[in-house]
């Protein structure tokens, strides 16, 4: 390997690679290592501060937050600082390849004029540009025309680029998308205190824009869409937008050039639409989601609840406004209200969702298990937004969050079983769990195959295995019994690798078992 050291930097390269390494030192000149580096390049940036107004590279990946010896890396440790000087970091035109930002913190950019692209001042791009990882605050601008995307702005023929993955957008400021503005994709991004002084607090979906598994939270706006704004026929599937703010629609506004057209709408699927807030009073069905589509059917709102949103903080009996019947497909939604030629589940004070504290329904919610499995082929990936997978107990839940019963973790999330000592009777799996609305306990008749001590042992068939609600899967585990004490009364075997799934609280016969609800371990 031969070395190259050029400044504070050093390039690293293999003879039998085309690609090189870039080191970036942290008293480096950043943007002159980017320069430096050829397409299919990487160049990795020491954790520290970097100011100024940097540049992307076609085809340069540039990787952020490592350590002296560039062995480890810190989450959004090297930090991109404009010191309120125009834009954080730029792509200048439609890259041919690839373009990633990795693992930054890009803060402090302030634009004092309009740009020709119309971006906002934190990252602006375009094809083939991405930012993954990333932390961006804290970026604003200063004068009346257009500036859309505070945070991440983003502009492309191409409305499949995703342009952000896993980034976290907060406390930023534009006129449209205070948070960030596309016409592509960004995926499992948290979007928050953003503030549009227009449409679209958080998020302004442009074209056929789409957001998954995004959290948008307290983001404001003077006009539409708290939460998000969309204007063409743009996709949210499995968004949680949660205690935004807006002149018009605290949660998601859609709007459309043309309503009768094949164009106008969006798909809406499992997204969680709640506690959101409306100021003006003119439209109070409007508080949660308007729906701006006449007769459109290939738009999709499925598997959605809308829940909890306000005018001025007064709840209202209608919460989604529009026209939902002019969908092709409205199904298994959840909503306050009444909404003729739909079919939905209608939510109010006896019938609430039971969220929890990431919103979250209970195993008791009429969102549980209510969801229809066909929107599973809009969704990206098999989490929701806090990374619970998705269909526990064969059905997924309504909305963007899962119902999560978890196994209590005992170390190797083990599970103890009292077995007889000759091992070819019946013996009860018990074991407890976590669930959104407290602690279940569990147990189950098993049949275990003959063994000898000293032998492993697999599980042959669980007993009445159909009960509804209950699945437990094991795999095959060694244990050596004689590890056991000789005088015990029953030997304690434990099976590792195991996954369950609970459903609500219910009475089984004695050859089933039975689930209980307890009140602490």
């Amino acid at each position: 390997m031969r070395k190259i050291y050029f400044l504070a930097f050093s390039i690293l390269a293999s003879a039998s690679l085309m690609a090189t390494q870039v080191k970036v030192a942290a008293s480096a000149d950043l943007q002159a290592a980017v320069n430096g580096a050829s397409s299919g390049d990487t160049v990795l940036v020491q954790a520290g501060t970097y100011e100024g107004n940097f540049t992307m590279k076609d085809g340069v990946y540039v990787s952020g937050g490592w350590n002296e010896d560039f062995t480890a890396q810190t989450e959004h440790a090297s930090i991109l600082d404009a010191k309120a000087n125009g834009r954080v970091l730029n792509q200048p035109a439609n890259f041919n390849t690839l373009t990633i930002w990795d693992n930054f913190t890009i803060q402090n950019g302030k634009l004092t004029a309009i740009q020709s692209d119309k971006l906002g001042s934190g990252v602006a791009l375009m094809k083939k540009g991405r930012v993954i990882n990333c932390l961006i605050q804290n970026n604003t601008f200063d004068y009346s025309d257009n500036c859309m995307g505070g945070g991440i702005g983003h502009e492309t023929g191409d409305n499949k680029d995703t342009c952000a993955i896993n980034c976290v957008v907060r406390n930023n400021k534009a006129t449209h998308g205070g948070g960030i503005r596309i016409r592509g994709v960004v995926l499992n991004s948290t979007v928050e205190s953003n503030v549009a002084t227009k449409n679209g607090g958080g998020i302004y979906l442009q074209g056929s824009a789409a957001a998954y598994n995004c959290v948008i939270l307290k983001n404001t706006c003077a006009e539409g869409g708290g939460g998000i704004d969309t204007y063409g026929s743009a996709r949210m599937v499995g968004c949680l937008v949660a205690e935004n703010t807006a002149g018009n629609v605290g949660g998601i506004q859609m709007r459309s050039a043309d309503r009768e057209t094949q164009d106008s709408g969006s798909d809406i699927i499992n997204c969680t639409v709640v506690n959101n807030k409306q100021t003006k009073t003119n439209n109070p069905q409007f508080c949660g989601v308007r729906l701006d589509v006449r007769n459109n059917p290939s738009r999709t709102f499925v598997n959605n609840v809308v829940w909890g949103n306000t005018v001025n903080g007064e709840a209202q009996v209608q919460e989604i406004g529009g026209y939902p019947q002019g969908y092709g497909t409205f199904s298994n939604n959840a909503f306050a209200g009444t909404t003729a030629n739909v079919t939905y589940i209608q939510l109010n004070a006896e019938n609430d969702p039971q969220f929890g504290t990431n919103y979250e329904c209970a195993a008791t919610s009429p969102l549980y298990n209510a969801g229809s499995n066909e929107a599973l082929t809009y969704l990206v990936g098999d989490k929701d937004v806090y990374g619970n997978a998705r269909v526990q107990n064969g059905a997924i839940e309504i909305g963007a969050v899962e119902c999560a019963m978890a196994l209590l973790a005992d170390g190797d999330n083990s599970v103890v079983i009292e077995a007889n000592e000759d091992m070819t009777t019946n013996v009860l799996l018990k074991r407890t769990f976590k669930a959104n609305d407290g602690y279940y306990t569990i147990c189950l008749p098993f049949n275990i195959e003959a063994a000898k001590i000293g032998q492993a042992f697999q599980v042959e068939s669980i007993l009445d295995a159909g009960a509804e609600g209950i699945n437990v899967e094991f795999r095959e585990v060694e244990k050596k019994l004689n590890l056991l004490k000789e005088n015990d009364e029953k030997r304690l075997i434990v099976f590792t690798d195991v996954t369950a799934q609970v459903g609500l609280e219910k009475s089984l016969t004695r050859n089933q078992g039975y689930l209980k609800k307890i009140n602490s371990l």
